[in-house]
């Protein structure tokens, strides 16, 4: 028999106490608290080997039974009383608690069906730390909650290898790189499922950091007032951030995904390369009906050439954000033919935004991260830039809606800008306009206009 200490949370045996007189206490300790505080699902401790067994401790307590009345104040005092006196008995056979690892608690895995790369950070830090059994209970729920997803199923492989083998490969996070009996070709995919891992967790960590210094995408100078969210994907990455405008104010974080991009990686150019293509792009609508099972729950077009890809030569079609085929729960970083391709969770998670077509979605190789501080004094920067630009001669008909603006950094290119707004003509219409600057010899000189 054990039991934890209540100060700081050790097993201990109980074998220098009394028996009857230890139970005696416990039950009446159990039936006090059930009646005056509530109910609770405590901790498992150990396992018969020795191997510590983690649950999450629910503090809510439960509804009384509608067939049971509670106990009278009377009786209650009673029990006390009668506690108090055990306890002081009890006391006299208290033993010396050795030291021992205190346990740590952990957050249930969520109800949804999405996995929580938070999760699949706690699994590899259990299996680094050696909470193997922990970790191989957790996995399988994981794979319970989503069936479809391949990573997991690697991952309880490695998992099984080191348990039963005692695996003393290099590893990575507790997690085996490479298994030595598996063919050129399954080795090839498990590396990329590696790969996928490791990105994963990198991005729980790159999180917890921008949060910390408070940091925001060098790209995201100015948003329009009218435009609620943006989006900026990293490449190196593989992963998506998803930002909503603040009106006067910065764009704040609200989620993040990973993204598998095209096969060969970033920096489209032309048609059929199997690449992603870098730039500022905006969504041209939605699509969610009729299209093939291999697109997922539904995709977000994006008006790829833009302007500037074309004045390059740049030539390609059909690149857009969508999800992924309903046998897949994620695809490896490089899967796609050229567009960006989510977990169809996620996907269904943007689609239900209100945003219908003109989200802007810069597709970069690695963001740059900048304090909040550079962003409020570039926005200026942008505002006098058009200032002036409107006054030019040529522009005299033109009036600016100022809400209208946008202005991000172009990715890729040394000092480059795409502005972007609305502006009433000359015969009273409604027109958009994009410009792109780029800074030549200290000056920035319009290179193109639609």
């Amino acid at each position: 028999m054990r039991l934890m200490s209540q100060n700081n949370n050790q097993v201990v045996p109980l074998r220098s106490f009394n028996l009857n007189l230890v139970t005696t206490l416990l039950c009446l300790i159990a039936l006090l608290f059930h009646t005056t505080v509530g109910a609770k699902r405590l901790p498992n401790i150990s396992s018969d080997d020795g191997d510590e067994v983690f649950s999450t401790v629910e503090l809510s307590a439960a509804e009384p039974s509608p067939n049971k009345k509670s106990l009278s104040l009377k009786k209650k005092e009673t029990i006390k009383s009668l506690v108090s006196k055990l306890s002081s008995k009890v006391s006299s056979h208290a033993v010396k608690l050795p030291p021992v690892k205190k346990v740590v608690y952990l957050q249930p895995i969520p109800t949804s069906n999405v996995i929580n790369d938070q999760l699949l950070n706690q699994f590899y830090e259990a299996v680094a730390q050696g909470r193997s059994k922990w970790a191989l209970n957790k996995v399988n729920q994981m794979i319970n909650l989503t069936p479809n997803y391949k990573l997991l199923y690697m991952v309880r492989a490695d998992l099984l290898v080191m348990m039963s083998q005692k695996n003393k490969l290099k590893t990575i996070r507790g997690i085996l790189p490479v298994l030595p009996t598996l063919t050129v070709e399954q080795n090839k995919r498990f590396q990329e499922l590696h790969r996928e891992a490791r990105l994963r967790v990198g991005a729980h960590t790159k999180l917890n950091e921008l949060a910390r210094k408070q940091l925001l995408p060098k790209s995201l100078i100015r948003l329009a007032d009218n435009e609620p969210y943006a989006v900026v994907i990293d490449g190196t990455s593989s992963r998506l951030y998803l930002y909503q405008n603040q009106i006067g104010s910065i764009p704040k974080l609200i989620k993040d995904f990973y993204i598998t991009q095209g096969k060969l990686g970033m920096n489209k150019s032309k048609e059929g390369d199997n690449r992603t293509p870098v730039g500022v792009y905006f969504t041209s609508g939605r699509l969610s009906d009729k299209l093939s099972d291999f697109y997922g729950s539904g995709a977000l077009p994006l008006d790829y050439p833009n302007l500037f890809d074309k004045s390059l030569g740049r030539t390609g079609h059909g690149i857009w954000l969508h999800g992924s085929p309903p046998d897949t729960y994620a695809r490896s970083p490089y899967a796609s033919e050229g567009c960006i391709v989510l977990a169809n969770p996620d996907i269904e998670a943007l689609l239900a935004l209100p945003i219908a077509a003109n989200l802007p979605v810069v597709v970069t190789n690695a963001i740059e991260w900048v304090e909040a501080s550079e962003i409020e004094s570039r926005k200026e920067d942008v505002l006098l830039l058009l200032t002036k630009w409107s006054r030019l001669p040529n522009n005299s008909n033109i009036k600016i809606n100022p809400n209208s603006v946008v202005a991000i950094e172009y990715p890729n290119q040394s000092n480059m800008l795409l502005i972007k707004f609305t502006h009433t003509n000359a015969a009273g219409a409604v027109e958009q306009k994009q410009l792109y600057w780029k800074k030549i010899n200290f000056t920035w000189q319009l290179i193109l206009e639609n």
